[in-house]
């Protein structure tokens, strides 16, 4: 797993942009929590998790913030995101968890997903990168 490094990732640009790059807004059909890796089923937004397989390849993009159900809620689908509660390693890969949440630890079971790298503790670059699935 040698490319799980930040070399992974093509090259960022030199001057970091402010804000988040593409975004959606879409209705959260039911309660949704922010800065969580979703994926779109049944016509619901639903969490992405490492663990279930369809996940590798339907997970697509990051809440911006919480959302009750029948609200609309902002996805971000790449770009720059910012969020002053994390506390990322600078230049690591940032991968999918369980239940939506993100990880810097590569994970060991299910399917590796690198949705993301830090560019500072509190600031990523959300592009996710096609998913590399784990032997049984």
């Amino acid at each position: 797993m040698s490319n799980l490094d930040a070399g992974y990732f093509k090259k960022l640009p030199a001057k970091v942009p402010t804000g988040p790059g593409v975004v959606l807004t879409l209705p959260a059909l039911s309660a949704l929590g922010g800065h969580r890796i979703v994926r779109y089923e049944a016509g619901e937004l639903v969490y992405a998790d490492n663990t279930d397989p369809i996940d590798s390849v339907l997970a697509f993009g990051m809440t911006l913030h919480a959302a009750s159900a029948g609200t609309l809620v902002g996805i971000i689908t790449s770009g720059f995101i910012e969020e002053s509660s994390w506390t990322w390693t600078p230049d690591g890969v940032i991968y999918l968890s369980s239940n939506g949440l993100m990880t810097q630890a590569v994970p060991t079971t299910g399917f590796v997903l690198p949705v993301g790298k830090a560019i500072l503790a509190t600031k990523m670059y959300f592009d996710i990168q096609p998913p590399i699935l784990l032997e049984p």
